[in-house]
């Protein structure tokens, strides 16, 4: 290899060369697609933790209203008993979303 240039192949081979050319070429290319990769994971992951944070926020005031119905002690209402499995039915549907994502995830990232 040329001291001076540590990217050329030794002149008069021009499978050598060829070779290079195609090998160099298909780097540049991985590292455009990683360095796209990376950023698309961050974006998800972006997205997966603002989902992650509304979900305990949630959790943490449906925690918070049983407990207080609990204490006080809940009416005799079928409203509230639906409204209670409705939020438990979207919350389990965020979880499961969730952790379809984190799966998705991890094996994209093997």
């Amino acid at each position: 290899m040329n001291k001076n240039n540590k990217s050329s192949v030794p002149d008069g081979n021009d499978q050598l060369t060829s070779l290079w050319a195609s090998v160099k070429q298909d780097r540049d290319e991985l590292r455009v697609q990683i360095h796209l990769a990376k950023k698309e994971v961050k974006d998800e992951w972006l997205l997966m933790e603002d989902k992650w944070h509304k979900v305990q926020q949630r959790i943490h005031l449906s925690s918070s209203r049983q407990a207080k119905v609990n204490h006080e002690g809940a009416p005799d209402n079928t409203g509230v008993k639906n409204l209670g499995a409705s939020i438990n039915d979207h919350l389990h549907e965020s979880l499961s979303d969730l952790q379809g994502r984190y799966q998705k995830m991890r094996e994209n990232l093997r």
